[in-house]
C-alpha cells in the first residue's frame, strides 16, 4: 500500500460553524453568536440542546457529538465570569476585542501537506501549451532530487455579525513600500525579520487555466512554480467538502495559502533582445511569441538559485451589472482581503510582509484606487507589518493613501464597507487578458 500523497493536517469536525479543536475562545464566541443568536448565559446553555444530530442513532455520530457537547460546556464555563446572567454576548465579545484577542478576521477551513517527490510522481502538472510543457520538463529534470514539504490551507472570512460591528485598531503605521517590476522572489530569499508572502491574483477555480496558453499573473506563477498546480490536483483528489479547489464559494471568498513552494523557472515577460528591441509576451501575447523571445524571457533556475515561496491565492470581485460598486461588492472585496491577509498573519511565526499590486484590475475590471484602498484597510486591520506594491500607479495610489490616512484610528468592518461604498467607485473595464 503506497504512502498517502497528501495528508490533511488541520481538519476538524465542526459544531455549527466552529471547529472545536483548533479555534481560540474568542473566535468560538463570535461564531456561536452568529449562528445561535446567543445573548445571555442562559442562551449559551440552551444552545447545547440544539446540537445538530445529537439524537442521531449512529453510535459514531453520538460519540462525536458528546465530545462537542463537553467542549461546549467547558467553553461556556470559561465564559461564566465574563458574561453576567443578564449580560450580553456582545459585551463579552467587546471585552476580548479590547484586549486584542479578537483582531483576526480569518478562519482556517482546513489544511493539508504533501512531499514534493510524491506530488510529482502521482499528480504531475499536465500542460496543454507546448512551451509550458517543454520548460516544465526541463525544470523537473533539474530539480528531480529535491523534496520540499508543501503546505496548503483554505480560509474564509469570519462573518459574525457582532464582530462586524466592533471596532479594531487601524494600524496607520503599516509600512508601505513600492517595487517597479514584477515579483522577484530571490529578493526575500534570505529574509530573517519577516514571514514573506506573494499574492496570486486568482480565478474562482484555483489555478484553473495553468495548462493553457494564457499568461497573466496567475498563469505566470504556476509556470514559475509547477508544484502549485500539482498541489491543486492532489487537493482535488481528496474530494473533501471543505478543502475544495475554489477561491470563492457561494459568493463568499475562500482564499488559499501555499507555503514552501520552490521556484523552478524564472520569467521575464518584458525581455530586451540582442538587437536592443524591447518586447512583451504578457497575457495573450504569450501564445504568439517567437522562439527568440521565449528563450530570452524564460529560463530554468539551478537548484542553488531557487528559493521557497509562500503564495496567497485570492480572487477579487468580478464586475457586475452596475456602473458603481454596490455594498455587497465592497463587502466581498474587503472580506476577501481580510481573510487572505488575516490567514497569512495567523500562520506566520514572524511579522507578516505581503507583496501585492494591482489586484483584480486586469481581467476582472476592478477600480484601481478601490483595489489599493481595500488592501491598505485590510492590511491595517488584521496586523500585516508591511505591504509591498508592485507596478503601482503613483498618482492613483496617492489618492487611495490620502483616504486611508483620513480614516479613524479604530474602525469596524461594517464602517469600512460603508466608507468604501461612499467613495462611489466606478467599475473599470476588463483588459481581456
Amino acid at each position: 500500500m503506497r504512502k498517502p500523497v497528501i495528508t490533511k493536517t488541520v481538519f476538524t469536525q465542526t459544531f455549527g460553524d466552529v471547529p472545536v479543536s483548533c479555534l481560540n475562545l474568542s473566535v468560538k464566541a463570535a461564531n456561536f453568536l452568529e449562528n445561535g443568536r446567543i445573548y445571555t448565559m442562559n442562551d449559551l446553555y440552551a444552545r447545547i440542546d440544539q446540537i445538530d444530530g445529537f439524537q442521531n442513532s449512529t453510535p459514531m455520530r453520538q460519540e462525536r457529538n458528546r465530545e462537542i457537547h463537553k467542549a461546549f460546556e467547558d467553553w461556556a464555563e470559561q465564559c461564566r465570569k465574563s458574561i453576567p446572567a443578564e449580560g450580553t454576548g456582545f459585551t463579552f465579545l467587546q471585552k476580548y476585542i479590547n484586549d486584542d484577542k479578537v483582531s483576526d478576521f480569518a478562519i482556517n477551513m482546513g489544511s493539508c501537506r504533501a512531499e514534493e517527490k510524491l506530488l510529482l510522481k502521482y499528480f504531475p502538472p499536465s500542460y496543454q501549451d507546448e512551451t509550458k510543457k517543454e520548460y516544465y520538463e526541463k525544470a523537473r529534470s533539474v530539480f528531480a532530487k529535491q523534496n520540499n514539504i508543501i503546505t496548503a490551507s483554505r480560509w474564509r472570512f469570519n462573518s459574525c455579525k457582532y464582530l462586524a460591528e466592533m471596532e479594531v485598531p487601524l494600524n496607520k503605521k503599516l509600512k508601505i513600500t513600492f517595487a517597479d517590476g514584477y515579483f522577484n522572489y530571490a529578493d526575500d530569499a534570505d529574509e530573517k525579520l519577516y514571514s514573506v508572502y506573494y499574492m496570486n491574483f486568482a480565478d474562482c477555480l484555483l489555478f484553473g487555466f495553468y495548462d493553457a496558453s494564457n499568461f497573466s499573473q496567475d498563469e505566470i506563477q504556476t509556470l514559475e512554480m509547477p508544484l502549485l498546480p500539482s498541489m491543486m490536483l492532489a487537493i482535488e483528489s481528496l474530494k473533501d467538502n471543505l478543502l475544495k479547489s475554489l477561491t470563492a464559494e457561494k459568493k463568499k471568498p475562500t482564499p488559499w495559502i501555499f507555503e514552501n513552494i520552490p521556484q523552478w523557472i524564472l520569467v521575464n515577460t518584458a525581455p530586451v533582445l540582442d538587437d536592443g528591441t524591447s518586447v512583451n509576451f504578457y497575457g495573450r501575447d504569450f501564445r504568439n511569441a517567437s522562439r527568440v523571445v521565449i528563450e530570452k524571457g524564460l529560463s530554468v533556475l539551478k537548484p542553488d538559485e531557487s528559493c521557497s515561496v509562500n503564495i496567497i491565492c485570492a480572487r477579487a470581485p468580478t464586475q457586475g451589472h452596475n456602473e458603481f460598486y454596490t455594498k455587497e461588492d465592497m463587502a466581498y472585496f474587503l472580506s476577501c482581503a481580510l481573510a487572505a491577509f488575516g490567514g497569512s498573519v495567523k500562520i506566520s511565526s514572524r511579522p507578516c510582509k505581503i507583496h501585492t499590486g494591482n489586484w483584480g484590475t486586469g481581467a476582472f475590471g476592478n477600480n484601481l484606487e478601490a483595489s489599493y484602498l481595500v488592501q491598505l484597510i485590510a492590511g491595517a486591520m488584521c496586523g500585516v507589518a508591511e505591504l509591498v506594491f508592485h507596478k503601482a500607479d503613483a498618482e492613483v495610489f496617492t489618492k487611495a493613501r490620502h483616504k486611508f490616512d483620513a480614516m479613524p484610528d479604530k474602525i469596524a468592518f461594517n464602517y469600512a464597507v460603508s466608507f468604501l461604498q461612499e467613495q462611489h467607485y466606478r467599475w473599470g473595464c476588463s483588459n481581456g487578458q
